[in-house]
């Protein structure tokens, strides 16, 4: 992949190099190039290069078509994603509403491309804390695309699980309940009952059930998701394995220890045996085993013997600082 992306950005280079001779160093067609230089740098993870090239193409974008064209909004919302990873949220947010009211001026406010430049502003929103700004952003986005494209188009249960994560945050757990459980009945008759394509919806959902004390409820949703997932996947199958993490919370809810212990054997099993020792997920796991009071090294040496255990007491140890 990383040899990949090098010829790629030594063409785009190249690409670069050609528009500057035929159009000069100030023109949208080297602003253009500039940014599929800037993407690459991006996937290959210089941020700082990235951005700088980014930068670059912005100033000659609005230097030859004005502040207000459409290119400049898209040059925004590749610099907001590069601050993103820089972790510079507040930066990245301005980016991404300059990008927004580029659209928004350009495409009208019911416009598909307002709603995805609406949603990238209320997922910044929502990184920085500002729970009550993402959901009304979100709110809008999802008006948009129920315009655009219908009540019960599966991209609008995207929507709602965006607006259900931002109620959650502002304590109204019901909200968010029942708008995950919208997203759940669009998702279910468009794919059908048994793909595994929506079954985190189900978990979702369980999840604001248990916090609200419909232990029976959230037991439901989660054996459903567990069973869709063996069905599709087998039974040693990662998806398998964060079912059962659900269910350890939902038996243990409910004072059912015994099914919590087959639970957490059976995931740490499926961890161990699907993604290895030394994977965060298995570390994860076997640390919840042990400070439950577990002995996850010889659950470690069941599986895989005395190498694997100790893979899996390393891993711990250097990425956690846990003795196992």
């Amino acid at each position: 992949m990383k040899d990949n992306l090098l010829d790629r950005l030594a063409q785009m280079h190249e690409q670069e190099r050609a528009a500057r001779a035929a159009y000069g160093d100030q023109h949208p067609n080297v602003a253009a190039r500039m940014c599929d230089v800037g993407h690459v740098l991006h996937s290959r993870g210089d941020l700082d290069g990235a951005l700088r090239k980014l930068r670059e193409a912005e100033r000659i974008y609005r230097e030859t078509l004005g502040d207000d064209h459409p290119k400049v909004a898209e040059c925004m919302k590749r610099i907001g994603s590069v601050l993103n990873d820089q972790d510079d949220l507040p930066a990245a947010l301005a980016a991404y509403r300059e990008a927004e009211r580029i659209v928004r001026a350009h495409f009208g406010d019911g416009h598909e491309e307002t709603a995805h430049a609406v949603s990238r502003v209320a997922l910044t929103l929502q990184f920085l804390g500002d729970h009550a700004g993402a959901l009304e952003k979100y709110t809008e986005a999802e008006r948009i695309d129920r315009a655009l494209l219908g009540n019960d188009d599966p991209y609008i249960a995207v929507r709602l699980g965006d607006i259900a994560e931002a109620l959650k945050e502002l304590g109204d757990l019901k909200g968010a309940l029942a708008k995950q459980e919208e997203a759940e009945r669009i998702e279910r008759a468009a794919f059908g009952n048994t793909d595994p394509k929506w079954t985190t919806r189900l978990l979702y959902v369980g999840d604001l059930l248990l916090e609200l004390g419909d232990h029976a409820g959230a037991l439901a949703k989660y054996l459903e998701a567990e069973q869709i997932y063996r069905t599709a996947f087998g039974d040693i199958d990662s998806g398998v394995a964060v079912c059962l993490n659900h269910l350890i919370d939902a038996h243990e809810a409910v004072g059912d220890t015994l099914a919590a212990e087959q639970c957490r054997t059976e995931a740490l099993h499926i961890w161990l045996k699907s993604a290895g020792p030394e994977d965060f997920s298995t570390v994860s796991a076997a640390i919840s085993w042990h400070y439950d009071g577990g002995d996850a090294l010889a659950v470690a040496r069941e599986v895989l013997g005395e190498e694997g255990a100790e893979k899996l007491r390393a891993a711990a140890k250097e990425r956690c600082g846990i003795d196992l």
